[in-house]
């Protein structure tokens, strides 16, 4: 069986570390799969994945159109002479939402969770001409998920919701739990697992400038802990750019409150700073609105960092009793969980076991990609038959 492995959406993130953890695993143990599969790569030009598949010598095919306009242009009008050329009997699409021919059975990753969580106003943060853009991005997403032959949900009760609301077919949608990532551990663990209470506690916050992160209210709970006399310094994946709007707006705030001195801008950490920036830091905070899953929830169970999480649905599925949860929109409960933890040893300590514990049940690799192949082939079976 001849699959395209389409990632030509993926050119940063969460998603191109999924992407590029699937591409290792077949590139390195070619010997494993090279019986019943034979693969193609479809890149974005000059991405981290590109350079990958071309220094290990892979049959990759690359576009150079970044923007998702062009993109699906290129899909709708210039992809067919690819295709005619690779003739895949499967494209599979780790993430996105491709237009090819109908004529190629497709199967996609899907990790918007905001489409099935319609309840929620996803996008109440932003001006009202970016809401209605973003709707409408949406209701193509929901046009082409529906669109393809098999449907990857990596949250289970996204898939449950997906044959509710959209009338998807049982067959056509699985849940694979997310891989374990092939991530180095430090030589060493932190000389301290608990700081003292008169330390600095560091939290580590892994997002980029999407209010879905609700990066807004640390100022607010930053000027919080400070009245309360706790020693906390944010660690912020972002850099200090006065080009940036969202950047000045943020620094305003810390400045206002006069707590800009309890926050690092780190900038944006690739995979190979991962150990250090872990081993640097004494918790770990994700405070979205909605996730499919997050890479933060699985690195601070591997580097034993305890978790510090919105109190919705989709965590608790996710996380279980492995996170101590707050309420993200209320800047006391934030305030009182990173002050729990700073100061609780007890707390802090059944955290981290609890983290080891959810880690292990989470497949390695090879054992992932296992499972996304299966369903490759049964989709592929079926739809022949």
């Amino acid at each position: 069986m001849k699959i395209l492995i389409n990632t030509n959406c993926l050119t940063k993130g969460g998603g191109q570390k999924v992407a590029m953890n699937i591409i290792r695993e077949i590139v390195e143990h070619s010997e494993i799969y090279a019986s019943r599969f034979q693969f193609e790569f479809l890149c974005c030009r000059n991405s981290e994945l590109h350079k990958y598949l071309v220094r290990h010598e892979q049959r990759v095919h690359s576009i150079t159109f970044v923007t998702p306009g062009l993109r699906i242009l290129w899909e709708i009008f210039c992809s067919r002479r690819l295709l005619n050329r690779t003739a895949p009997d499967v494209v599979y699409s780790i993430f996105g939402y491709p237009l090819f021919a109908k004529r190629y059975l497709q199967i996609i990753g899907e990790a918007d969770s905001n489409l099935f969580f319609q309840e929620i106003d996803f996008w109440q943060d932003y001006p009202w001409h970016r809401r209605l853009f973003k709707k409408l991005i949406d209701v193509y997403r929901i046009y082409s998920m529906k669109r393809a032959d098999g449907v990857i949900f990596e949250n289970d009760i996204m898939r449950a919701r997906a044959i509710k609301m959209f009338n998807m077919m049982e067959n056509r949608v699985c849940y694979i739990r997310p891989s374990i990532f092939d991530m180095p551990i430090p030589a060493a663990l932190p000389s301290r697992k608990f700081i003292p209470e008169h330390g600095e506690f560091k939290v580590l916050m892994l997002a980029s400038w999407q209010k879905n992160k609700n990066y807004m209210i640390i100022p607010a709970v930053l000027e919080e802990l400070k009245r309360r006399n706790v020693n906390v310094r944010f660690c912020f994946s972002v850099s200090e750019d006065f080009a940036n709007d969202e950047y000045c707006d943020f620094r305003k705030d810390l400045e206002q409150r006069n707590v800009y001195d309890h926050i690092q801008f780190i900038g944006a950490v690739e995979m190979p700073q991962l150990p250090e920036v872990y081993n640097s830091v004494d918790a770990v905070i994700l405070l979205s609105r909605l996730e499919s899953f997050s890479n933060n929830i699985i690195e601070a169970w591997h580097y034993q960092k305890p978790l510090i999480i919105s109190d919705c649905e989709w965590a608790h599925e996710l996380a279980q009793d492995a996170a101590l949860f707050v309420s993200r929109d209320e800047v006391n409960s934030i305030a009182d969980g990173i002050q729990l933890l700073s100061t609780d040893e007890n707390l802090y300590s059944k955290l981290i076991t609890a983290g080891n514990k959810a880690y292990s049940a989470y497949p390695v690799i090879g054992e992932h990609v296992a499972q996304i192949l299966q369903f490759i082939e049964s989709t592929y079976h079926a739809k022949k038959n």
